[in-house]
């Protein structure tokens, strides 16, 4: 029993150590290719596109925001006129 352990332990070597293969098999290759999942240049181009849409959505709200108080302003002053 022990022979054939040992004899299955270093086939293809001589001491008995697992080398691994130089290059990775056709399978791997095939798992690799066919993993689920989003590759770094889509993860990359959505952060790009959200962080666009968001700094103009930013804008559009801080420019909002100014245009109110101006137009609170000028309606204070337009009753203030009238009423004078």
């Amino acid at each position: 029993m022990a022979d054939a352990a040992a004899s299955k332990a270093v086939e293809g070597n001589l001491m008995g150590v697992q080398v691994p293969s130089p290059a990775p098999s056709f399978k791997k290759m095939q798992a690799i290719k066919n993993a689920k999942g989003f590759s770094l240049a889509e993860l990359l181009l959505a952060a790009a596109i959200l962080s666009l849409l968001s700094s103009m959505l930013l804008q559009t709200a801080i420019s909002s925001f100014i245009l109110n108080q101006t137009n609170r302003n000028s309606s204070i002053a337009i009753i203030h006129a009238q009423y004078a």
